[in-house]
């Protein structure tokens, strides 16, 4: 046998050595996952349930040197309230053993840092985030920054102020009232959120999917951005112009002053009923754009400009509407 046979014969050996290695490791994955299924099945749920029942917890914070409040709860039935003594109280049950409050420096944190996958996966096979119930009451006063993260869950949110204001929901129903601040930027991925009484002078509103509903919000611009879903504004103040993002959905506006529209549409229903002081820019691949304005027409043609382009799809325009 000379050197090139001896070389492909050894070559041919290491080759089928990776072959019989991948396939052991690959079986053994399989294998893996077949025993977790098999023991998420007939596994005792209620001895689960015990293993990964929450804990409770309760502290109270007394400091007037706070101005950031950093609030990022996994999952949860979340309420934020304002106190009535002039302390942050915080309260939970069924909680992970992470979750954790504290006041440092001029921040006030609360926070659950459990994230731990096979934790994570068994909370979600066997238990419902609804078990947990988070209560934060903070002193009622202007924050610089207000920062509120939720991955999953409900929260209650009422009389919140902060120069700075993010909420920020992966999933789940939220309802903010009587919310204010300077920049004020809402994201939600999935789920609903109603907002009721908000005041701010930038607002900026990102929403994946899910439904989106304000009643009375006065701003001096809000930037819309929509990927899809249904979005129901009443009451809206803006004095300055109100951007809209869409690409698929519905955005119904009512009863609202604006100090100009620009909205760029690929697909979708945008209607709109109130007064517009500024210019109205509208360009739409394929829907429905229906507006309803008080202004008379003349105010389209001496002080501002009206125009609607629909490439396909319908477009109806009224003026003088009470």
């Amino acid at each position: 046998m000379n050197t090139n046979d001896m070389f492909e014969k050894e070559t041919g050996v290491q080759k089928k050595k990776i072959r019989i290695t991948t396939i052991i490791g690959l079986s053994a994955i399989v294998i893996g996952i077949i025993l977790f299924v098999i023991g998420a099945v007939f596994f005792d749920k209620n001895t689960v349930k015990e293993k990964l029942k929450g804990v409770s917890y309760k502290n109270d914070f007394a400091d007037d040197k706070v101005s950031i409040i950093d609030i990022d709860i996994d999952y949860g039935k979340v309420n934020v309230s304002k106190s009535k003594d002039g302390k942050f109280h915080v309260s939970a049950e069924n909680v992970s053993e992470d979750f954790f409050a504290e006041v440092s420096g001029h921040k006030f944190v609360v926070k659950s840092d459990d994230d731990t996958i096979s934790k994570n996966i068994l909370y979600n096979i066997f238990t419902s985030y609804e078990n947990a119930e988070v209560n934060i009451e903070m002193p009622e006063k202007e924050y610089n920054e207000f920062r509120f993260e939720l991955s999953a869950g409900k929260c209650q949110l009422s009389d919140v102020s902060g120069k700075k204001f993010v909420y920020d929901v992966s999933a789940g129903e939220s309802r903010l009232e009587n919310i204010s601040g300077d920049s004020m930027d809402i994201d939600m991925s999935a789920g609903k959120i109603e907002i009721v009484n908000a005041e701010c002078k930038n607002a900026e509103v990102d929403m994946s999917a899910g439904h989106f509903t304000v009643d009375g919000f006065k701003c001096d611009t809000m930037n819309l951005d929509s990927s899809a879903g249904s979005i129901e504004i009443k009451s809206m103040e803006n004095s300055g112009v109100f951007t809209v993002d869409m690409s698929a959905g519905k955005i119904e506006v009512s009863d609202t002053v604006t100090g100009g529209i620009n909205a760029d549409m690929s697909a979708g229903k945008f209607g709109y009923s109130g007064t517009v002081n500024g210019d109205v820019k509208i360009d739409s691949s394929a829907g429905e754009v229906k507006m309803n304005l008080t202004n008379p027409e003349s105010d389209f043609t001496s002080k501002y400009r009206m125009n609607v382009n629909c490439d396909s799809g319908r477009q109806n325009i009224s003026y003088n509407c009470k």
